[in-house]
């Protein structure tokens, strides 16, 4: 059995983890792998709570199949490795709201700066 010698990393508080989200595709399942998170909470040696190294600093309970290493505790977080965890979704965040309307079909609008891009980069959405 291939999966007989198959063991899930143990994690300690205080350790930098990635989440894997599941990503489904026809006929299979993969992983995307997000973060870093930091190990907030270990509730066993399977099931631990992460916290978002960015604001809302949210937090949520995974199993270890669902996160991979990626430092331990000495890692000292910079402001690069905040951004990482930001932009490294692919996302976006909101330096600041430019303005609203509604358009002529009754929709709203609304001009959005977008942190870390320029200024000719602010969408309507």
């Amino acid at each position: 059995d291939k999966k007989a010698h198959v063991r899930l990393a143990k994690f300690a508080l205080g350790d930098f983890v990635l989440l894997g989200k599941i990503i489904k595709f026809p006929n299979k399942l993969a992983l995307n792998w997000k973060g870093p998170y930091c190990v907030s909470r270990v509730d066993s040696d399977y099931v631990m709570e992460v916290q978002q190294l960015v604001e809302p600093f949210t937090t949520s309970v995974h199993h270890a199949s669902r996160l991979k290493f990626f430092s331990d505790a000495a890692l000292d977080v910079t402001d690069a490795l905040v951004d990482y965890a930001t932009f490294g979704d692919e996302g976006f965040f909101v330096e600041v709201l430019l303005g609203a309307r509604r358009s002529a079909d009754g929709k709203f609008e609304v001009r959005v700066k977008w942190k870390g891009l320029d200024e000719e980069a602010t969408s309507k959405d």
